[in-house]
This record gives structure tokens, sequence and C-alpha cells, in this order.
């Protein structure tokens, strides 16, 4: 039984963006609309291990690697996202060179590789409303 449901399971990338994503400490949800809008919720643990919440709201572009996101709060600082195989890279862009300060208002960092956890959004839609 084990043997058969093992084979039953799709093994083929998922090549969507949008959806669940965990680096195991920090959870990402990031929802994609027709519009070229984006979202994308974090939360994650700050440096004493308090708990992180970071909302990130713009508009979205292709790249020719994957999706740039010019958010809202801060429009000269962007949020690159890529697939790298099974995983999802996002790198936040400063709006300078050297400059590391960081997207979320509490100053954690969402850069980082994420694995997906299919079925995240529809467990936890709050935190995209």
């Amino acid at each position: 039984m084990r043997v058969t449901f093992l084979a039953s399971i799709p093994a083929k990338q998922v090549d969507r963006m949008d959806g669940g994503w965990s680096d195991g400490v920090t959870e990402i949800l990031l929802q994609l609309s027709p519009s070229n809008r984006a979202k994308l919720v974090s939360l994650g643990r700050d440096d004493e291990g308090e708990r992180t919440i970071c909302l990130v709201e713009g508009s979205v572009a292709s790249t020719p690697d994957g999706l740039e996101l010019t958010p809202d709060q801060k429009p000269d600082h962007r949020v690159n996202l890529r697939r790298q195989g099974i995983a999802l890279a996002i790198d936040e862009t400063p709006n300078g060179e050297g400059d590391r300060l960081s997207i979320c208002p509490d100053g954690t960092f969402i850069s980082g590789k994420y694995f997906r956890i299919e079925g995240a959004e529809e467990v936890i839609p709050w935190l995209l409303n």
C-alpha cells in the first residue's frame, strides 16, 4: 500500500509562485492578481525570537528571471521573486548600494529561499485579507 501511495504522488515541479512557502522558520504567502498587483505576507521571528508579520503590497512586473515587486510603501525598494528548482528565491533590492534597509517595518528581512507548502493559502487566508 505504501508503494502504491508513493507512486500516486505527482513528481513534477510546480512552476507557480503564488501560494504558501516556508524555510522552516519563516512562512511566506504570495497572492498574485490578474491586474499586475501582488500581496506578500511574511510570518517570521526577530532576533529576540518574537513573532513578526510583514505585509508588502505593490505592482508586479515580469523580469527575465521571474517577477519584480515594487512595494507601494517604498517604491525605490524592489523585491525580486524567482524560481530556483523547487524553491522560491526572494531577494530585496535596497534603494542604494550597501543599503541594508528592510522593506519590513520591524527591520526583519524576507530575502531567502522557501519551499512550497501545499494548501497554505486555504489554511490561513486571513493573512492575505
